[in-house]
């Protein structure tokens, strides 16, 4: 499916396909949506609105809902980001995040959706930029499937080789990860992982408090009442800690879910960033040695959005 166009819309959910919307997105969406995606709204970049990240639904995901989404897009690629270079870069590859119903079927309605996954969209690739989640997933669930995006889309090489060190660090060295059990899937997301991704998924869990397959698949644990997911993450996996660094903001305190457990009795709190800074600075040295430079850049023919 073509790209969306990229139109402001001050942060407020629009009906693509109304009379009063842009006329681009009202062709687009009458085209290529094939009339089916009722809401729209833009997280763009904070001093350049032709960059951004659509959030698109049909009339199965209420209003409510695509707007939780949209914040929660925002603030992991504008407030929490540590640059906007994510952010531009998921927009020079169409990077779209899809919200759909709950249930089985609600994929199979959209237009560029032709059969069942077993898991339903998850993360985005550039041969197939759309994130999907469904609209009863929780926010921590859609910071990892756009986390995955992110792997595919927008880190380096270097970000890459990184952390397949720290993954095999973690499983044969400290016996911190195992498997997120997904090895016989056959058909379950259209951008399939491998486990060194599934395991910075996890690390990013953590990074964000949560608890998820604690003490089953990775064994750092998320917030309690003693320490945060985050502090647990620096002390026991201090690789993948110094990895999500360059990518999220370690002073940012947002609470994925905060109705949930653990954030409603444990909230996060935010670190220095010159002291995680300074730790990180040796962490970061040593994984970078012997992959390529930072500014190596991967090989393609396919044309990007450009701006």
């Amino acid at each position: 499916m073509p790209p969306p166009p990229l139109v402001s819309t001050a942060g407020k959910v629009i009906d693509p396909r109304h009379d009063d919307s842009p006329v681009e997105l009202r062709d687009w969406s009458s085209g290529h949506g094939k009339g089916f995606y009722s809401q729209y709204v833009l997280v763009h970049h904070p001093s350049d609105a032709s960059l951004g990240v659509p959030v698109l639904a049909g009339p199965d995901v209420t209003g409510e809902e695509v707007k939780k989404a949209a914040e929660t897009v925002r603030h992991l690629l504008v407030d929490a980001a540590v640059s906007n270079e994510t952010l531009t870069s998921l927009s020079r590859w169409g990077v779209r995040i899809l919200i759909a119903g709950d249930d089985e079927e609600s994929w199979q309605k959209h237009p560029e959706v032709g059969r069942h996954f077993t898991t339903g969209l998850g993360g985005g690739s550039p041969l197939f930029p759309s994130t999907g989640i469904q609209s009863n997933a929780l926010q921590v669930s859609l910071a990892e499937e756009l986390f995955h995006t992110i792997q595919y889309c927008s880190w380096r090489p270097q970000h890459i080789c990184m952390y397949h060190k720290a993954y095999k660090a973690a499983m044969e060295e400290a016996k911190l990860y195992t498997t997120d059990g997904s090895g016989p899937e056959v058909d379950g997301e259209p951008v399939p992982t491998v486990q060194a991704d599934e395991y910075m998924a996890m690390a990013m869990q953590r990074w964000f408090g949560s608890r998820l397959e604690e003490d089953k698949e990775y064994f750092i644990h998320g917030n309690s009442g003693s320490r945060t997911g985050r502090e647990n993450l620096q002390q026991g996996d201090p690789k993948a800690f110094c990895i999500l660094s360059t990518l999220f903001r370690a002073d940012d305190t947002w609470n994925p879910d905060p109705e949930e457990s653990p954030w409603q009795s444990h909230p996060n709190k935010g670190l220095s960033l010159d002291a995680v800074n300074e730790f990180c600075k040796p962490v970061l040295t040593d994984l970078a040695a012997g992959c390529p430079s930072d500014a190596v850049l991967w090989p393609t023919n396919r044309p990007r959005r450009i701006p």
